[in-house]
């Protein structure tokens, strides 16, 4: 139970970051946008209220996922003790660092709700809400890594408040405008306001992002020290996930700036109403993805604390390296005979394990890479039956339940329900039910049953969600190179799956000669990811990790 907490904390805490960016967000919206001092048009006074009830929401999904942060941390010191210890546990920094962040968020989203949804225009009642603001941010400082420190407390406290920050300001701040557009939309006053708050807001972000940048640097140069903890331990892979992936929303902003600039020079609207809203839409998944991240981040140990369990460079090549897919499953005897339990937490996986769990990712990666071949032989027009594709999702749904936890009913022994508590198996049937949902709804937009504008972006949707999950996927518990060898194919496949889902989604919602390229894009990934599973390997468990 207690790994299944840590999951869903983790889940929470991008949750949490998701919520302080748009209560961070909605500030600097309002003060650096819309700017209530300045007279307001009728819609410019809507436009704050609409922000005011988006921080409003902010907050009160930070108080929640705060207290239920707290209410699992609290959970997990419960663990083989007869007593409540709540005096102790209260009186630990992240308690009341906690509580005080509870009560600022508190306060933030009554002044949100109670004064500027009803005064939008009040200067003061923005002012107080930064000030709020500040003290959330500031609390956070006590819930971070550099906490428990022992050099360099304080500078890598404040630091992290300050990445976390710039980060929140920018996905926050990217929140609103969409949620300003959807208000906009088909308004008169569409193509004289929306050109003017992106044109605020451009050098707002492009702040954000120096900070977010600077920030960042100092504390991989704290946390992971070199090149080898970079590239060779779980914390390094998900730091240069968050470069990946940053990258890939700075080539979008990039695409968003140029627009605005452009506006600004000619004064043609056109290309800030019609193609900035899909980019800004696909940057808004790209950073919530990036939170995510982050919030996996903190649940791994710093690449300097382990020195004696990071991978050399040609260790992590290797993992990427063709080879001989497995695809014939090893004796069901022999497996059955040697496999652990899905609840021994310290169980190192042996022979005859690695090699089901090589099969798994071959065949699998098999029947992802014939889908992706079909994905492009659809595009050509010319197959008109290869629009079926998607079905084989539903093949491979099967697969994935009957083997993604061989120990597990209905192959194996253990109980299904039961083993729902371990995150591992939780993780794969989570992604069963999302690869179900993914071939349905694709199949009926490809062959012309599923038209609504909305309900044809499921597909994208779900692979971004299923890049998060697989970013939040963790097999063990343990730091230990041989686990990290496994995770770097799923952060690569993480990585994979969100620039699938962020290219369908461009080649949705952009005209066909903009989205032409973005098809390419989602396809090229479709077929890396199936070659990543096809070759994927086990690493064999040195003597010094097995207990």
């Amino acid at each position: 139970m207690t790994l299944l907490i840590e999951f869903f904390d983790v889940l929470l805490h991008g949750l949490d970051l998701i919520a302080l960016g748009l209560a961070m967000g909605g500030g600097v919206v309002a003060l650096a946008v819309l700017r209530p001092w300045q007279p307001l048009t009728i819609m410019g006074r809507v436009a704050l209220q609409r922000s005011a009830y988006l921080i409003t929401v902010g907050g009160g999904g930070l108080v929640a996922t705060q207290l239920l942060r707290l209410a699992f941390q609290f959970w997990i010191s419960l663990d083989g003790l007869r007593d409540w210890p709540m005096a102790q546990f209260l009186a630990t920094d992240f308690a009341q660092a906690g509580i005080v962040r509870i009560m600022a968020a508190l306060g933030l989203t009554a002044v949100s709700w109670f004064w500027l949804s009803r005064r939008p225009a009040s200067l003061p009642g923005w002012v107080g809400l930064a000030l709020l603001a500040g003290g959330v941010m500031i609390a956070g400082a006590w819930l971070v890594h550099g906490a428990s420190r022992i050099d360099n407390r304080v500078p890598l406290m404040a630091i992290t408040v300050v990445h976390q920050w710039a980060a929140v300001i920018w996905v926050g701040g990217i929140l609103h405008l969409l949620a300003l557009w959807r208000l906009l939309w088909g308004n008169l006053e569409a193509s004289y306001l929306w050109p003017r708050w992106m044109a605020r807001f451009s050098p707002v972000a492009l702040g954000s992002v120096i900070l977010l940048i600077v920030a960042g640097v100092y504390l991989a140069l704290n946390y992971v020290g070199s090149w080898q903890g970079l590239i060779g331990t779980g914390y390094g892979t998900m730091v240069l996930t968050k470069v990946v992936l940053l990258l890939l929303a700075l080539f979008l902003a990039a695409r968003n700036f140029s627009q605005v600039r452009r506006w600004r020079k000619q004064r043609q609207a056109t290309g800030v109403l019609e193609k900035l809203p899909p980019f800004l839409g696909a940057e808004a998944w790209v950073l919530s993805i990036v939170l995510l991240s982050a919030a996996a981040l903190t649940s791994l140990p710093p690449a300097v604390d382990t020195p004696d369990q990071q991978a050399s460079f040609t260790e992590v090549a290797d993992r990427f390296m063709p080879r001989v897919p497995r695809l014939v499953p090893p004796s069901r005897e022999e497996y059955s005979a040697a496999a652990s339990s899905v609840f021994d937490i310290y169980a190192l996986p042996v022979a005859v394990e690695r090699a089901q769990s090589e099969f798994n990712h071959n065949f699998s990666g098999a029947v992802v890479l014939l889908m992706a071949l079909l994905a492009f032989v659809d595009r050509s027009r010319f197959f008109p039956w290869a629009r079926h594709w998607p079905l084989l999702f539903l093949g491979l749904a099967v697969f994935l339940f009957l083997f993604a936890a061989s120990t597990v009913w209905p192959l194996g022994a253990e109980s299904f329900w039961q083993t729902l508590q371990v995150p591992v198996v939780l993780q794969h049937r989570l992604l069963t039910v999302l690869v179900i949902a993914v071939g349905l709804f694709e199949w009926r937009v490809r062959t012309g049953k599923l038209t609504h504008p909305r309900a044809v972006l499921f597909f994208p949707l779900l692979c971004i969600v299923g890049g998060g999950l697989l970013l939040t996927h963790s097999h063990t518990v343990f730091a230990l190179k041989s686990e990290f060898l496994i995770e770097v194919n799923h952060a690569t496949l993480g990585i994979l799956a969100v620039v699938m889902g962020v290219g369908r989604w461009l080649e949705l919602r952009l005209d066909s000669a903009e989205g032409h390229w973005a098809g390419w894009v989602w396809r090229i990934s479709f077929i890396l990811a199936g070659l990543l599973l096809l070759f994927y390997s086990e690493t064999p468990v040195p003597d010094g990790d097995k207990h």
